[in-house]
C-alpha cells in the first residue's frame, strides 16, 4: 500500500487535499481576509499544485498569492516571513482589518513563520 501516492496496481490512501485546505482558508476569508499567501512545497511536489488549486477554488472571492517552492524544513519557514510581508501581508501586525494571511503546508516549514514573527 502507498500513502499519498497513486501507483497502478497498488492499493493507496490519498488525502482529499481540496477539502483539507477549504476549511481553514474559508475561515480566514470569513474573518475578512481577502489576500491569502500560500507557501509552496518543495520543487517537484505533486501535491503542491493540488493544494494551491484547492485554495483558489475554496475562496474565489480572495486573491491567493503563491509563494516559493520551500523545502519542508523549519529554517525554510523562518525565511518565508520576508516573502509573505512583501505581499503586503498585515495579518501579523496589530491592525484591525488585516488584508492578507499566510497559509502554510503541514510540514516543519509551517512552524517557521510564527517563530520568526
Amino acid at each position: 500500500m502507498t500513502l499519498n501516492r497513486r501507483v497502478r496496481g497498488v492499493s493507496s490512501v490519498v488525502i482529499d487535499t481540496p477539502s483539507g485546505v477549504a476549511a481553514p482558508v474559508s475561515h480566514l476569508a470569513g474573518l475578512g481576509h481577502r489576500r491569502i499567501a500560500c507557501l509552496g512545497g518543495p520543487d517537484g511536489s505533486w501535491l503542491d499544485p493540488r493544494r494551491l488549486r484547492g485554495l483558489q477554488e475554496a475562496v474565489p472571492e480572495c486573491e491567493v498569492v503563491a509563494l516559493g517552492a520551500y523545502p519542508p524544513e523549519f529554517e525554510a519557514g523562518v525565511h518565508t516571513v520576508d516573502a509573505v510581508l512583501d505581499t503586503d501581508c498585515t495579518a501579523s501586525s496589530r491592525t484591525a482589518a488585516p488584508r492578507s494571511s499566510a497559509c502554510c503546508t503541514g510540514s516543519p516549514c509551517s512552524a517557521g513563520p510564527p517563530r520568526a514573527m
